[in-house]
């Protein structure tokens, strides 16, 4: 008797056991219909994917299907919540991230892919290339000196250089730095006069006697302590340029704070992983900053840009050591306007802007040196430069130099150069030829044809 009313409670139990799992089942699809709770937050990765829109071609080719599944796949209910879990699992058991670019080192150091390709000179532009763009950028300075307007480039220095030594053995090559976009733009600028500032060089001159530190275990930037140590550089580098005196930053005091999850400077490549838990991270240096404004000049100051200004710009030092003051971002977006209504460099007259100026300076580290100086030298060379004998000469060296990237390019892409040489027997021509016609789109596409 006691044997029977086991079995139907052991079978009653697997059967609730069963049912619960087959529930289960259900609650993704459940909060996918309803969203009866919030979603996980994911940083770097959308939470849903657009579903496409319907259309004979698509349905007949396949592709319909195909994105229709992937979107789906996407919108599942709590796929945040296993991307996280999944993200978790490969951080704390395997200590690997499968954030997309970011690069667990040594003492869990976190980098990003890009600054190790930089400084291994994955992305070098090339000797040409280069120096074509160094001349646009002497031929700029010199015409902008004329019309007393002081421009300027700033090497800042990136996470890979700075922490070199966390970075796996395997994961560096043996480049010179002549070999990098770095080295060869520093090697040209010297050779041709063109005014810059090496932050790189000194972060790394003064990384082992530095009080506090200049970038946290977890971020990709600058901490806060180094953007003001870098605004302060940049003053004193402009009061040289102009023989002025600008408003003297003064250090009043130091907070030493746990900031994880809250500055996106100290913690940005930790947040990209998408984990639970809160990533083992530094206490970083925030300063308490006075200003010395006897005598002081404030010039008109424009800034182009990538990610690193806007750490200083959080400081609020340039608000209160220039006026008429702006920083374009990658030379696309106008800040800080552009934190209440987006405002795009497109729309702006730029001759308008640059002359009213005192100061303009680029600034980019060694992850954008690649895309350095973003467009804005080329704008104003076009503006700027005479058209004499030198201009056309310099645009044959430009579309020379174009030429050679571009077959460099395609040599280093085995799928891109396979193609060419078939498209090249397919009409019966040499595969060079077809290589330079590719090269000359290429240069049509980004470039005046005069």
């Amino acid at each position: 008797m006691e044997e029977g009313i086991l079995n139907i409670k052991n079978k009653k139990m697997k059967q609730g056991i069963f049912i619960f799992f087959v529930l289960l089942l259900f609650v993704p699809f459940l909060q996918q219909q309803f969203k009866f709770t919030k979603e996980l937050p994911l940083q770097g990765l959308s939470n849903s994917e657009t579903y496409p829109e319907f259309n004979d071609s698509l349905w007949f080719a396949g592709k319909y299907q195909q994105d229709f599944e992937y979107a789906t796949n996407k919108d599942i209910g709590f796929e945040s919540f296993f991307l996280k879990l999944q993200c978790q699992i490969n951080y704390s058991i395997y200590n690997i991230s499968k954030a997309p670019g970011v690069i667990i080192g040594k003492n869990n150091v976190l980098f990003g892919k890009g600054y190790l390709d930089a400084i291994n000179g994955n992305d070098f532009l090339g000797n040409e290339m280069i120096d074509v763009e160094t001349d646009k950028m002497k031929v700029v300075q010199d015409e902008l000196k004329k019309r007393n307007i002081d421009l300027f480039f700033v090497f800042a220095p990136g996470k890979a250089s700075f922490d070199r030594e966390y970075i796996p053995e395997s994961m560096l090559k043996n480049t010179p730095e002549i070999a990098t976009n770095y080295g060869f733009y520093k090697k040209c600028f010297n050779d041709k006069g063109i005014n810059y500032l090496d932050l790189r060089s000194y972060f790394l001159s003064i990384k082992n006697t530095s009080k506090y530190p200049l970038y946290s275990i977890t971020g990709l930037h600058w901490g806060t302590y180094g953007c003001v140590l870098a605004a302060d550089s940049m003053a004193k580098y402009i009061e040289r340029l102009r023989n002025i005196h600008l408003p003297k930053i003064q250090i009043k005091s130091i907070k030493l704070l746990d900031m994880a999850g809250k500055s996106s400077n100290d913690y940005d490549a930790a947040s990209l992983m998408n984990v639970f838990d809160i990533i083992p991270h530094s206490t970083m240096a925030y300063p308490v900053i006075a200003y010395d404004t006897k005598d002081a000049v404030k010039p008109r100051f424009l800034c182009v840009t990538d990610s690193y200004f806007p750490g200083i710009a959080k400081t609020w030092i340039p608000h209160n050591i220039f006026t008429n003051y702006n920083y374009w971002l990658y030379n696309d977006k106008v800040y800080p306007i552009s934190l209440k209504k987006l405002v795009f460099t497109k729309d702006l007259n730029i001759k308008n802007e640059i002359e009213r100026r005192d100061v303009i300076c680029v600034v980019s580290t060694e992850l954008s040196n690649a895309k350095f100086p973003f467009g804005f030298i080329d704008n104003a060379y076009k503006i700027y430069a005479p058209h004499n004998k030198n201009y056309s000469a310099l645009k044959l060296k430009e579309l020379h130099a174009i030429i050679i990237q571009a077959f460099n390019n395609i040599y280093k892409n085995k799928k891109w150069k396979d193609g060419m040489i078939k498209t090249g027997k397919l009409r019966g021509v040499p595969k060079e030829q077809v290589f330079y016609e590719n090269a000359m789109w290429l240069y049509n596409q980004s470039h005046d044809k005069d």
